[in-house]
């Protein structure tokens, strides 16, 4: 590649984590330098600050689930939806 590592690890480091895992099959080069632990802080740095909505099923209910990495918890919406 023509592009200066460190703005591969930058570009790289704004891709959501499911599609970095087929990026680890471009290239060696690649696959070592997402597998770092510079470019997992530089990623985490990156990672959306707020909360993640989540559905699945509870006791075979439909909810809603709030999920927070950044400070650990997990909150379901109070309305269930039923199958």
């Amino acid at each position: 590649s023509s592009l200066p590592g460190d703005l591969v690890e930058d570009i790289l480091s704004r891709v959501s984590a499911i599609p970095l895992v087929r990026l680890r099959e471009t290239s060696k080069q690649w696959n070592a330098k997402l597998k770092s632990g510079s470019f997992a802080k530089m990623h985490a740095a990156h990672a959306p600050k707020e909360e993640s909505l989540m559905i699945t099923l509870i006791n075979h209910k439909v909810c809603l689930v709030k999920i927070n990495l950044h400070a650990p918890s997990v909150k379901v919406a109070p309305h269930a939806l039923y199958l």
